[in-house]
């Protein structure tokens, strides 16, 4: 399908599809106006020419309805149900007159209506329209039917059908054009009149208009240079040859040359034409060919900035992980040093000066050392969350339910309190890092034994399942839970729903559960409900 279609070309092409589609209901009803009150200006045109039978005109009201209803814009079901009634009425309309002419049959529908005087010109039977109107009629019904309908993603029937149908009406107006009595019609059968051939040709415009962005249209409006193109030479193409042959036709006419002179000056016109396009159309696609380079060369430009620019930044990143480590280093070394030595302090006193301290000393004392061993995990956790940025992975085939089990056993002694009831289901083997997918489940399943240390029949379930590209883990517990419209914060460093009094913890596990689980392409969420406990899943890819 082409692509980078012009906007305001489209909305343009659409607009004339709609007014045109009005058009075509009000010249008909004109049309039909004469006929009532027998108005020759409305049903000829010129008294020379042939006029509209009303069969004809009536089921142009049905076209036209049709395509102002399937308009983009009106896309609700009932309408285009009304349109498309419309446009099976036309393909009947169309079909029924060509069953007469094919078998010779006379259903009296040709003058249900209005009665024609005997021996009208281009009539062959009274009030019944043209052989090739009804066809013009069958084939652009079926258009109209299939103008949603594309083949193979590009290709839409209803263009296709619309323009061979449209090669009807343009036979019969150069025919009128130059007073070619034979292109009017089929045989001796009733012929078709000038305006019936112009209303098929808006029928046509409509057709593809109401579409502009699909199918062979969409070159039209499209931005690129074919489409540029396209505009430029159809129009000419189609219109400029029939009036230069009319001109040359009306001076021959007039005598103003012989028919030799004519042909000649038809050749030279249409030489001088065709090569004025040629070289319009050579220098737009230079035009546009010199824009692309300009184009191109700017894009090499900014693309070559880019690098440097991504080199440089790389370079910085570095230079910067660098300093980040001699950082880590000097948080594990020497803040572990003096706080080790508070704590050691703090407990020498309580343990030796404890009789020389009240109450309110020692329970002052204490304080200082739940404040520093509180510290002290603070700065674990945050070398942690630093090192599962920066560890390489080494990715191997892991027994999660082993792993799951192990995790558990090592646990269990650090446990405060009552130990919750774990179940461990069947899971699913993992690709991954076995250091860091083992933190993974360490902080998950300390996080659910911590919450629900405070239930009465604590209870913890491990599971997992395999689905088309990944696997599924989850934690399911019983405890605290925690209000899902705060979910989106569990996952971010320092980030807790739970009070320092209600929970210990640093709010930098679960961020590192997901820093984890991000590394190994897996994703990570969470649910949960206040006082009813929580589920923490993790999905990770399966192996190819």
């Amino acid at each position: 399908m082409i692509k980078n279609p012009d906007s305001r070309l489209v909305t343009a092409f659409e607009s004339f599809s709609e007014y045109g589609s009005i058009a075509i209901i009000f010249s008909v009803s004109l049309v039909i106006i004469g006929w009532i009150f027998d108005i020759p200006v409305l049903k000829n045109i010129c008294p020379n020419l042939l006029s509209m039978k009303v069969n004809t005109a009536g089921p142009f009201i049905f076209v036209g309805v049709s395509l102002y209803l399937l308009q983009k814009k009106r896309s609700d079901q009932r309408t285009r149900y009304i349109a498309h009634g419309c446009a099976f009425i036309v393909t009947m309309i169309g079909l029924l007159p060509l069953t007469e002419y094919l078998f010779g049959w006379e259903m009296g529908i040709d003058t249900l209506l209005f009665k024609e005087p005997p021996l009208t010109a281009g009539t062959f039977h009274s009030g019944r329209m043209a052989l090739n109107t009804a066809l013009a009629f069958l084939i652009n019904g079926i258009s109209i039917s299939l103008i949603d309908i594309e083949v193979r993603g590009k290709y839409r029937p209803s263009e296709f059908l619309s323009s061979t149908a449209a090669l009807i009406p343009l036979t019969a107006l150069i025919g009128n054009m130059y007073g070619a009595y034979g292109l009017f019609g089929i045989g001796q059968y009733t012929k078709m009149a000038l305006h019936t051939s112009i209303i098929f040709l808006m029928v046509h415009a409509c057709i593809l208009f109401a579409r502009p962005d699909r199918g062979l249209m969409a070159l039209l409006t499209s931005e690129n240079a074919g489409g540029i193109l396209a505009r430029r030479l159809v129009f000419t193409s189609i219109g400029v040859p029939p009036l230069l042959g009319l001109l040359i036709l009306i001076g021959k006419r007039v005598e103003l040359y012989d028919a030799e002179y004519g042909i000649a000056l038809l050749v030279m016109s249409s030489s001088i034409v065709t090569t004025a396009l040629v070289w319009l159309s050579s220098f737009l696609v230079d035009r546009k060919d010199k824009e692309r380079k300009l184009v191109m060369e700017d894009l090499r430009k900014y693309r070559d900035l880019l690098e440097v620019t991504v080199n440089e930044r790389t370079a910085e990143l570095k230079s910067s992980n660098v300093e980040l480590e001699a950082f880590c280093y000097s948080v594990s070394h020497d803040l572990r040093t003096p706080l080790r030595a508070i704590d050691g302090f703090s407990r020498i006193v309580l343990d030796e000066y404890a009789n020389k301290l009240d109450d309110e000393g020692k329970r002052l004392l204490n304080v200082v050392r739940s404040s520093t061993q509180k510290m002290g995990q603070l700065i674990d956790d945050l070398l942690a969350l630093s090192r599962t940025g920066r560890k390489e992975m080494t990715m191997t085939e892991i027994d999660m339910e082993k792993l799951t089990n192990s995790v558990v056993e090592e646990i269990k002694p650090a446990t405060v309190g009552k130990i919750p009831h774990i179940e461990i289901k069947t899971l699913p083997a993992a690709t991954g890092d076995l250091v860091l997918l083992k933190q993974v489940l360490v902080n998950l399943l300390s996080n659910a034994i911590k919450f629900t240390g405070r239930k009465e029949n604590a209870a913890i379930v491990v599971g997992g399942r395999t689905e088309d590209h990944e696997n599924m883990y989850y934690i399911k517990d019983n405890g605290a839970g925690f209000d899902m419209q705060y979910a989106h914060k569990l996952f971010g460093v320092f980030q807790r729903l739970h009070t320092g009094d209600e929970f210990d913890g640093t709010g930098i596990g679960l961020a590192i559960v997901k820093r984890i689980i991000i590394r190994h392409g897996g994703r990570v969420w969470a649910e949960g409900k206040v006082n009813e406990g929580a589920t923490f899943s993790f999905a990770l890819p399966r192996k190819k």
